[in-house]
């Protein structure tokens, strides 16, 4: 072999380096990018995992809120009406009290009224009783005179009859 045929083999094993070594940096950049694209991939599927999981408990959350912004309604709603027959039995109350203070009131004058009259009457009563011994007392007295105006008179006839 000569030197033209080394040089040659050379140039070319020379230029099969360059070539090997282009196409090393090729195949090292595209898997490179390939795993570059896989992660980037990766982290994607994962966020958008993260963002669903996210969006649903936001969604439920959302419910939840709705649900309770629903029940706050219904409970403002009974809230109102329970307000409404609190102020109403209050006005019932106040007018069931003015009543009741009312006929307290009437019934201590009646009540005062009738302790006047029985007292009057006790009195009437005592009268009454005073004014019946006395009548009785002079009733007993009377019954003792005629009872003596009787014997005297029945002596005096039997003297009378005795005498003719």
């Amino acid at each position: 072999m000569g030197a033209a045929e080394l040089y040659a083999q050379m140039v070319a094993s020379q230029k099969a380096v360059v070539i090997q070594s282009a196409v090393r940096g090729w195949l090292a950049r595209t898997k490179y990018l390939r795993v570059r694209r896989a992660v980037v991939y990766l982290q994607c599927c994962y966020r958008r995992m993260r963002a669903r999981r996210e969006l649903r408990r936001l969604r439920i959350e959302a419910k939840s809120v709705e649900h309770y912004k629903q029940l706050n309604k219904g409970m403002e709603i009974k809230v109102m009406q329970l307000q409404c027959k609190v102020d109403e039995q209050a006005r019932e109350n106040r007018s069931l009290s003015e009543q009741l203070s009312a006929l307290r009131a009437s019934h201590s004058e009646e009540v005062e009224r009738l302790l006047r009259e029985d007292k009057a009457q006790e009195k009437r009563i005592r009268e009454l009783q005073e004014q019946l011994q006395r009548v009785e007392s002079e009733k007993s007295c009377s019954e003792g005179r005629l009872g003596q105006e009787m014997e005297e008179l029945k002596q005096v006839q039997g003297t009378g009859r005795g005498d003719s």
